[in-house]
């Protein structure tokens, strides 16, 4: 058994003819590290006088500046996917026939809708009104925002842009931003915010009115059109934050240990960085998930332990724009030797096979001992339905 225990990872073996458990070993947590998630433990019988026993865990080295929720891509869509023959959620609407939402069932997002408008008066003021509502598991997780930026930027980020106070309204509110005009066009974002994580969110906008300023399909009763396999309103663009392309230098740092015992659970040996996450320029990025399980095989030649995990963030397909998923992953080394730090190759599936992970589960195959038996949790891109994956991984 192990367990953490001030600081420590502490491993403990039961003896049974004292009908009690003795602590064997413990491993410091290095300073500034914090355990994520529990100690993965796997224990194989040799022979009636030998047995092999690993632990495995994840430590966090969190970034001093406080961390981004990690924002994903929520599903955009018409509140009223009947438009225009029929009404459907109705309290989405708040007038006319239509209105712009977005939502996500379990993953954090800050997103929203943004329009190029044409203001005829330089020198005056650009007013922009809309109206808004959120439906969220905890409405203290959300917010919405509306905002212009003056200069006709796109970037929601940017400085230029005058945002109104954000709210969190469960009926429809009246949103109003203005800001001096400074050249012929401006920019009119719609933004709704969810940092809550495994719980539901849905942003919702209707009827945008502008002062000094004329943009299209402001009430959102045009068709809804698909950019980049997003949908959304005729004349508005989708952006969302993708807290996996956030700067190497701005992630916590995620090291996977691993400790072995060659005789029963007494002593140990380790603990070995098994692998950190690295980027292609060398930098640490720390987006290991916290699941790490070790398998012990003697099917091999020499005898190897492989170490499962999933990374937070994966490889998006080749000049496109889509989201970086988890995806499992293996690290594999001699049973018994130190040689447990290489950075993982390639992952075990490809990316059309397996959608983004959440939880993985790994167990020797009872029938075949150079196999491996893996199972995980995953959503769809639609970010709502569930998959579970299995498959068997051979231990070369």
């Amino acid at each position: 058994m192990a367990a953490p225990y001030n600081g420590e990872i502490r491993v403990f073996r039961y003896l049974s003819w004292f009908n009690a458990w003795e602590q064997v070993t413990a491993f410091p947590i290095p300073l500034g590290e914090e355990l994520i998630g529990s100690v993965g433990l796997d224990f194989l019988a040799v022979s009636e006088e030998e047995a092999w026993a690993y632990a495995s865990w994840v430590t966090k080295r969190p970034f001093p500046e406080p961390p981004l929720p990690p924002y994903v891509q929520p599903v955009f869509e018409a509140a009223n996917p009947l438009f225009p023959n029929q009404i459907a959620n109705p309290h989405h609407i708040h007038s006319g026939l239509n209105a712009a939402r977005w939502r996500s069932q379990e993953t954090p997002f800050d997103a929203g809708l943004r329009q190029t408008i044409d203001v005829p008066d330089a020198s005056g003021a650009i007013t922009v009104e809309a109206w808004g509502l959120i439906e969220a598991a905890d409405s203290t997780e959300m917010a919405l925002r509306i905002g212009i930026d003056p200069t006709g930027g796109d970037n929601p980020d940017s400085p230029e842009v005058v945002w109104s106070a954000a709210s969190a309204p469960t009926n429809f509110t009246q949103f109003s931003v203005s800001a001096p005009a400074q050249g012929s066009t401006a920019t009119v974002f719609l933004r709704g915010t969810l940092n809550g994580r495994y719980m539901s969110g849905t942003a919702v906008w209707d009827t945008v009115t502008v002062q000094n300023g004329s943009g299209v399909n402001l009430d959102f009763e045009a068709p809804f059109i698909t950019q980049n396999s997003i949908t959304v309103p005729e004349g508005w663009t989708a952006w969302y934050q993708d807290s996996g392309y956030a700067p190497t230098d701005g992630r916590d740092v995620y090291t996977v240990y691993a400790a072995w015992s060659d005789s029963g659970g007494y002593p140990w040996s380790g603990p070995e960085v098994v692998t950190a996450n690295r980027d292609l320029s060398g930098g640490t990025t720390g987006a290991i998930r916290s699941d790490v399980t070790p398998i012990i095989s003697l099917a091999t030649e020499s005898p190897s332990v492989s170490f499962f995990y999933i990374y937070e963030t994966g490889d998006p397909p080749p000049d496109t724009t889509f989201l970086r998923f988890g995806r499992p992953y293996q690290t594999q080394c001699e049973l018994g030797t130190t040689n447990c730090t290489d950075t993982p190759g390639i992952p075990l599936l490809p990316r059309n096979v397996v959608r983004p992970s959440t939880r993985l589960l790994a167990a020797s195959d009872p029938f075949n001992a150079d196999r491996a038996i893996l199972v995980w949790d995953s959503l769809q891109t639609d970010t709502v339905s569930k998959d579970v994956y299995a498959t068997y991984v051979v231990l070369r």
